[in-house]
């Protein structure tokens, strides 16, 4: 089974997607070529669903679904993808409506 995952550098706050995580080395390297520690990185899985343009939906991606804006977030207590709104105001959500949903930002901008 194949895992397509994007990582999320902090120090130089970037997102890209991942080419290989080799986990003897602690290490992920991304389709550029650039590799991180596993330590100083995050590492977003992409989580099944495109939004309605057809672009591909990773944890951590902001959403825009009317006025509100969405965040996708694992819920290790359900241990399943989840969406969370963080401003505006909607009726209760889904994972599954991220198809109604337009993509507006990667992890680390809000």
């Amino acid at each position: 089974m194949y895992l397509k995952c994007r990582v999320y550098s902090p120090i130089q706050e970037t997102n890209s997607n991942v080419e290989k995580i080799d986990w003897a080395t602690s290490s992920v390297t991304d389709v550029d070529g650039e590799t991180y520690a596993l330590d100083v990185v995050r590492i977003l899985p992409y989580i099944g669903f495109n939004d309605k343009d057809g672009k591909e939906i990773y944890e951590g991606d902001v959403l825009q679904y009317g006025e509100a804006k969405i965040r996708v977030i694992y819920n290790s207590f359900r241990a399943a993808f989840d969406v969370l709104v963080v401003e505006g105001d909607t009726e209760p959500l889904k994972v599954s409506d991220v198809s109604k949903m337009k993509f507006l930002n990667h992890y680390d901008t809000l």
